[in-house]
C-alpha cells in the first residue's frame, strides 16, 4: 500500500472516529436534555397537583379547569418522552381529572392561622408564576391570563386580611387595643397599596378604618383611666407620708 493510501486511510479512520465521538456526544446531550425535560414536566405536574388541591376550595371553576388541563399536558409530555410517571404525578393526574367535575359551589372560610395561611400563599405564588409563564408560552389568551392573575392576587389579599382580622379580633377580646390597632393597620396598608380596589375591598377598608378609630378611642380612655389611677396612688402615698410625719 502506497504512502498516499496510508495517509488517506489514516485520515478516513480519524474522521470516522471523530464522527463517532460527535455522534455519541450528541446522543448523550440529547439523552440528558430529555431527562431534564422529563424532570421539569414531572415537577410541574406534582406542584400543580399539590397547589390545586390546597387552593381548590377558593378558586373559580374556570381556573381549576385550566390547572387540570395543565397537569394533563405535563403528564402527556412525560408519556411522549417515554419517561416513567411517578406516584406523585399519577396522583396529580387523578386529582386533575376530578377537578374537571368541579361544580363551582364553594363557601369555606379562609384560614385564620398564620401557618395555614402561609401554605396557601406559597401555593398561590406558584400559581401566579405558572400563569405568567403560560401566557408567555401562548397557552393563555391575554384576557384569560388577566382574569386568572387578578383572581389569584385577590385571593392572596383575602387570605392576608383573614389572618390580620383574626389577630385583631383576638387582641380586642383581651382589650389589647394597641395590638388590635397594629394588625388593623397592617390590613389597612395592604388594601391602601392596591390599585382599582373592587367594591368588596372598598367596604372592607372602610370597616377597618372604623375599627381603628374605635380602638384608638378606647385606648385613650384606658390611658386616661390608668393615669388617674396612678395619680390617685401618688396622692394617697403622699397623704400617708404626711400623716406619718405629723402624728408618728
Amino acid at each position: 500500500m502506497s504512502t498516499l493510501s496510508l495517509v488517506l486511510l489514516a485520515i478516513a479512520t480519524a474522521l470516522i472516529a471523530i464522527g463517532a465521538l460527535v455522534w455519541l456526544r450528541w446522543r448523550e446531550q440529547k439523552r440528558l436534555a430529555m431527562a431534564r425535560e422529563a424532570v421539569h414536566h414531572s415537577d410541574q405536574a406534582n406542584a400543580l397537583g399539590t397547589a390545586g388541591e390546597q387552593l381548590k376550595p377558593w378558586l373559580s371553576t374556570e381556573l381549576m379547569h385550566f390547572l387540570s388541563a395543565a397537569v394533563q399536558l405535563h403528564v402527556t409530555a412525560l408519556q411522549q418522552l417515554k419517561a416513567p410517571v411517578n406516584k406523585a404525578s399519577a396522583k396529580a393526574l387523578e386529582s386533575a381529572l376530578l377537578w374537571q367535575q368541579d361544580s363551582g359551589i364553594k363557601t369555606p372560610a379562609l384560614p385564620t392561622r398564620g401557618n395555614d395561611a402561609q401554605v396557601l400563599r406559597q401555593a398561590l405564588r406558584f400559581i401566579l408564576d405558572y400563569l405568567r409563564d403560560a401566557y408567555k408560552r401562548k397557552q393563555l389568551q391575554p384576557q384569560e391570563a388577566r382574569t386568572f392573575l387578578l383572581e389569584a392576587k385577590r385571593l392572596n389579599i383575602r387570605i392576608a386580611l383573614s389572618v390580620f382580622d383574626s389577630k385583631a379580633t383576638a387582641a380586642a377580646t383581651l382589650n389589647n387595643h394597641h395590638q388590635a390597632i397594629h394588625f388593623l393597620r397592617k390590613a389597612e396598608a395592604l388594601l391602601s397599596t392596591q390599585a382599582d380596589l373592587p367594591e368588596e375591598f372598598v367596604q372592607v377598608l372602610a370597616e377597618i378604618r372604623t375599627r381603628i378609630s374605635t380602638h384608638e378611642q378606647e385606648r385613650q380612655k384606658s390611658n386616661r383611666g390608668t393615669r388617674l389611677e396612678e395619680g390617685a396612688e401618688i396622692l394617697s402615698a403622699e397623704d400617708d407620708a404626711w400623716k406619718k410625719k405629723k402624728f408618728d
